[in-house]
């Protein structure tokens, strides 16, 4: 299989779900409150 865009890299695909999963789960609850733990942790929210 040829990939012509970054995008069709399953890999890619599979740290996208995983960065949106790290982002909801820090933006409620505990960890939200602790501003170093959020801070750190997250990054742009993935689109």
């Amino acid at each position: 299989m040829k990939i012509e865009r970054f995008e069709h890299i399953e890999g890619w695909q599979e740290a996208r779900l995983l960065a949106r999963m790290v982002y909801e789960g820090s933006s409620k609850g505990q960890f939200a409150r602790t501003f170093g733990c959020a801070g750190r942790s997250r990054m742009p929210r993935p689109q």
